[in-house]
């Protein structure tokens, strides 16, 4: 059984004020959101019924007396209670539409931290100037609209989950000696941070609105945004015995990330007789680092690929946002003789158990051993920039759009091959492997240089796709790609025959992910692994992005429909 409470309270006032050419706007407001849960459950498996249960448990819970012969287990809020309390201000100022200002405040709380960080404060500022509003600019005939302006703001970000700054109890049940005797109770499953505070990001932006010649638009900013004291989970020693009892860590603020780039939008707006033409275009740059990680790195999950598989993507200092982590290859052995000659310079070969037609890992620190302090950074799953194109045209009863769109200067993690078996389905590439080829002509395969430098020899038994066990560079494929994501052609027939009694109908065609320019060669370049949230609300690899584990591909669909409006 289980009691749940929960309100929101909204308050704003606002206030405008003009005199002259000034205006004011002022607003006040307060928001209270609250949750409580309380609950009452049987105990289905009488552990509360054990009388050594009381004395560990005595500090713990409320114990009700048994009711016929069961007993009650009052299990309070699972430490799901969750409150906010905010206050925010506002004050806009505009002088004779010509200079703009917008201060503002938010003083925001939050019952997911520490007593003495559940408060955070939030300002924001900016400013405009609309110069075609100036004087000089009354004889600009060419510019129809300049505006310049500027921002800057600071936000916060609570935990995803209530609780996160407290210590939690175990709901599973544990067996300890006291004494002579055995108890069964429940221990700390997650150590407590008071002093968790807000996560916090504060960004500024520089921009400008055009419009110019009566037909174009024009939007550019330039921003930058740091993101620091992030709320990630981190382990603690198995001395405290909560190691390993739970998958819940404690939860600490440490990390920035700056993200910083450029945005563009263009516009053409155009009637010509019948003809109206609407084309807009826009685009963004973005380059993203690392700064300031608790211990240097964050480390991807593991087991990703198959079970038992390396971690392969990491947040570090100065590193772009959960970038690729493996091995760097220098193509694949050929010969026998080139897997003898790679050596280090003691003379002792670097890969003992390679053949021809495996992968040559590099040593990469030189140290003479390949290893793992030999990984290193080989892909970026962040886009260095997007765009986007929509065109639609209308002309009399006839209409058609089109939307595409892409992005470039990242990478994909090919991830969906079976590395644990020898024998499965394979991706296609393998059908290039590297393979011997009779180069003496004497019917036998087993001399001389093989075919092929990319895709290494497929292979079976004890040593089955051990060239894949590696996390390497082999993995990384490029990411960039353009997609028309709709195409919509309609025309409506009232416009030729006047005498329907509609107002309106229209037929029409339309496709969607008609089609993908790409040269990753897998299923699909937008589909691929990434952060979620699990059973327990907590989420899971945040910083995964584009890893592409064999998900079903995105559909190409086609519809004809009918619009009418009488």
């Amino acid at each position: 059984m289980s009691r749940d409470f929960s309100y929101n309270w909204d308050n704003v006032l606002s206030y405008d004020k003009s005199f002259g050419k000034h205006s004011f706007t002022f607003l006040l407001g307060t928001n209270v959101e609250s949750y409580t849960i309380f609950n009452v459950e049987p105990d289905m498996f009488g552990y509360l019924s054990n009388p050594n249960l009381e004395p560990a448990m005595s500090n713990v819970v409320s114990l009700l007396p048994s009711v016929a012969d069961d007993t009650i287990k009052v299990k309070g809020d699972y430490g799901k209670t969750d409150s906010r309390r905010s206050v925010f201000g506002r004050i806009n100022y505009n002088f004779n539409e010509k200079y703009l200002l917008m201060v503002s405040l938010r003083r925001d709380g939050s019952s997911r931290f520490g007593a003495g960080y559940r408060y955070g404060y939030f300002p924001a500022v900016s400013a405009g100037w609309v110069i075609t509003n100036e004087s000089f600019m009354e004889n600009t005939t060419w510019l129809d609209f300049l505006k310049l302006r500027a921002s800057w703001g600071k936000n916060g970000k609570e935990p995803n989950l209530a609780g996160r700054a407290l210590a939690t109890v175990s709901s599973e049940n544990r067996s300890y000696a006291f004494g002579n005797a055995i108890y069964v109770g429940v221990s700390p499953d997650k150590l407590p941070n008071r002093l968790l505070k807000w996560e916090s990001s504060i960004q500024t932006d520089i921009g400008l609105d055009a419009r110019l010649l009566k037909v174009f638009s024009l939007n550019f900013d330039y921003y930058k945004k740091t993101s620091g004291d992030w709320i990630v989970p981190t382990t603690v020693p198995g001395i405290t015995g909560i190691e390993g009892i739970s998958s819940i860590n404690p939860y600490k603020n440490g990390g920035n990330i700056i993200n910083s780039g450029v945005e563009i939008q263009l516009g053409y707006y155009k009637k010509i007789g019948n003809l109206n033409i609407i084309i807009e275009a826009n685009s963004a740059f973005n380059k993203n680092k690392v700064t300031d990680v608790p211990g240097g790195v964050i480390l991807g999950a593991g087991s990703v690929l198959t079970n038992g598989s390396a971690s392969f993507y990491r947040v570090e200092d100065g590193y772009p946002i959960g970038y690729f982590y493996g091995y760097k290859t220098d193509g694949l052995f050929q010969t026998q003789a080139e897997v003898d000659n790679y050596v280090n310079s003691d003379g002792v070969q670097l890969q003992k158990t390679a053949l021809p037609g495996d992968v040559k890992r590099v040593d990469l620190n030189g140290d003479g051993v390949i290893n793992d302090d030999d990984k290193t950074k080989i892909g970026d799953p962040n886009p260095h920039y997007t765009y986007g194109l929509n065109l639609n045209l209308e002309y009399k009863g006839l209409d058609f759009s089109m939307n595409l769109y892409g992005q470039g200067g990242n990478q994909i993690f090919k991830g969906y091959r079976d590395v644990g078996r020898a024998y499965v389905n394979s991706p296609a590439e393998d059908l290039n492997a590297w393979h011997w080829v009779d180069n003496n002509g004497n019917g036998v395969l087993d001399a001389g240089e093989g075919v092929g430098n990319t895709i290494p020899r497929v292979t079976g038994g004890k040593d089955a796709n051990n060239n894949w066990r590696f996390i390497s560079d082999l993995y990384i494929k490029p990411g960039g790609f353009m997609r028309v994501k709709s195409i919509n052609l309609g025309y409506d027939f009232k416009k030729l025959i006047t005498k329907l009694p509609v107002e309106k109908l229209r037929i029409y065609v339309s496709a969607t992910n008609l089609l993908t320019f790409t040269k990753y060669d897998g299923l699909d370049p937008e589909v691929g692994y990434g952060s979620f949230y699990n059973s327990n609300g907590i989420l899971s690899d945040p910083y995964a992005s584009h890893i592409d584990l064999g998900f079903y591909p995105t559909p190409r669909t086609f519809l004809v429909g009918v619009n009418v409006t009488l």
